[in-house]
């Protein structure tokens, strides 16, 4: 309310940045906290039913999905006009960091978050109130994506290093704090040190007017750090983009993704010995000796710091040291009796 009036910490900003303060707060922060809280109420009737009647349940989860699309959203997914809601952010955050990925180009966290209110709402059908709440929880974790994609975008446009004289709007600067204390709560659960680092450079109110000192990449960094612990993946936020479709340095997706699966460590060099195969696979018919070279010696899939190489054949042989105690390496070696 004190953005919508300009008192308290906000008196004396400026009326663009007030506007920006009060229309943000009121969807990201009032109505995103409403859907969560009917969520939580149609579970709880979910859980207080007997066995005559579900209505109490669906109709508050239907609330839910009402006061997340709204009534200016268009009926169907992808459509043009998506509204003004926390449905509205999603679509609108997609465009600026490449996760449009969804069926006739809807956002990809949209697509999920719809597809977990269907499967929410026929579980609640069926009394089933403990697979409801995780559907809640996979919404939520989901809708913290595009608030983070809105924190991103302005942490880079409200950085003095990218602002004409290094003096940002206070347009920018209101937008970084809207999205900032829309998703500062679930960031402290994750990591309190990468909250306080985040609020100390993205507050801003009259006493507080500077921003962004550490730098946008510094700070974006460390956010990327928390992703998984809030519930969702770097390959969820994308990566901010410049005008011409290529990610601002410093807001790359930090994750990899191996055929959809999110690794929590860097992997990288170890897939690479699929380029071992790739070599084996191009040897002519009767060159033995490339294949043998590609099986032997490899080359693909460099180990730490590249003294060492990890090899097809260094797999096979390494069942004796390594594998002896498991059932299924037992298995196969009682068969074969042959490790080469």
């Amino acid at each position: 309310l004190n953005a919508c009036q300009g008192t308290g910490q906000f008196a004396g900003l400026d009326d663009t940045a007030l506007t920006e303060l009060c229309e943000k707060g009121a969807v990201y922060q009032a109505i995103f906290m409403y859907v969560i809280h009917e969520m939580e109420d149609a579970i709880a009737d979910c859980r207080a039913s007997d066995l005559n009647s579900n209505t109490d349940s669906v109709h508050a989860w239907d609330e839910a999905v009402a006061f997340y699309v709204g009534s200016e959203a268009g009926a169907e997914a992808g459509a043009a006009d998506y509204g003004n809601l926390v449905y509205a952010l999603a679509e609108k955050r997609c465009a600026n960091f490449g996760t449009c990925t969804g069926a006739q180009g809807q956002s990809a966290v949209n697509e999920k978050i719809m597809a977990s209110f269907a499967e929410g709402q026929a579980l609640l059908a069926t009394y089933d109130c403990d697979g409801a709440e995780l559907s809640k929880e996979a919404i939520v974790k989901q809708m913290l994506v595009p608030q983070m994609q809105g924190a991103l975008r302005y942490l880079y446009q409200a950085d003095p290093a990218n602002c004409d004289g290094g003096e940002c709007t206070a347009k920018e600067k209101a937008e970084l704090w809207a999205f900032a204390a829309a998703v500062l709560p679930a960031v402290d659960a994750a990591s309190p040190a990468v909250a306080a680092q985040f609020r100390a450079n993205s507050e801003y109110t009259t006493a507080s007017p500077g921003v962004v000192g550490d730098g946008y990449a510094v700070v974006a960094a460390a956010l990327q750090e928390v992703y998984s612990t809030m519930g969702f993946s770097c390959l969820d936020v994308g990566g901010l983009l410049d005008a011409d479709g290529n990610v601002y340095p410093g807001m790359e997706p930090s994750c990899q993704s191996i055929a959809g699966y999110i690794s929590g460590t860097d992997v990288s060099e170890h897939s690479q010995i699929a380029v071992d195969m790739t070599t084996m696979e191009a040897c002519l018919a009767d060159d033995t000796a490339c294949r043998t070279a590609a099986y032997v010696e490899g080359g693909g899939s460099v180990k730490g710091s590249g003294d060492d190489i990890r090899t097809i054949r260094g797999f096979a042989l390494s069942g004796p040291s390594k594998m002896s105690e498991e059932p299924w390496y037992q298995l196969y070696s009682a068969y074969w009796d042959d490790e080469a």
